[in-house]
């Protein structure tokens, strides 16, 4: 976020400018797309204004307080701009979750369109998914125990005996089951 300071009949102050940085980078907790922040203090005769404008992600927001020391005034804008961060990221929340809201029934009906449309082009199951991985030559024993350890329901793997890619499978009664091509 890109802080702009402007001290307007008043000398300028560096523990001042240091200070409202300071405060406005906190206001980023509020809303993350806080771009620039420009702040103007200017003095009166009896009391300091300190005035706010952030340039956010879509709009503008500004604020102004006064008081009689600028430091105050500053912290009178802050909370006035952090409130008005927590409205604006409300009002983005409950419009994305009306424009995304979806009832049950349009959702079963886009799926069974989605469905239809796959079975219109295809006509036929197709692979949708790709796994790649290295296989290691392993000993059948040591295949079935890295089985039990991934927690998977089959491993294929090389066989260090043989050279050949053999498949180690669980069965349902808890032994395990071992698929050798014929040669």
């Amino acid at each position: 976020m890109q802080i702009v300071t402007t001290f307007r009949q008043m000398p300028t102050s560096k523990p001042l400018r240091d200070y409202a940085e300071l405060k406005i980078s906190k206001l980023e907790k509020y809303h993350q797309g806080i771009i620039e922040a420009k702040i103007t203090f200017s003095s009166g005769k009896t009391s300091h204004n300190a005035e706010v404008t952030l340039i956010a992600s879509g709009t503008t927001i500004r604020a102004s307080e006064s008081s009689s020391d600028a430091y105050s005034a500053l912290d009178l804008v802050v909370d006035k701009l952090s409130r008005q961060l927590c409205k604006f990221q409300d009002k983005l929340k409950t419009h994305k979750a009306a424009k995304n809201a979806v009832s049950a029934d349009e959702l079963l009906e886009a799926v069974s369109k989605k469905k239809e449309k796959i079975k219109k082009r295809t006509g036929k199951p197709r692979i949708i998914d790709y796994l790649t991985f290295q296989m290691k030559p392993l000993f059948p024993d040591d295949a079935m125990l890295q089985l039990d350890q991934a927690g998977d329901d089959f491993l294929v793997f090389i066989n260090a005996e043989s050279y050949d890619v053999n498949v180690i499978f669980r069965r349902p009664d808890g032994h395990y089951g071992l698929i050798v091509p014929d040669r």
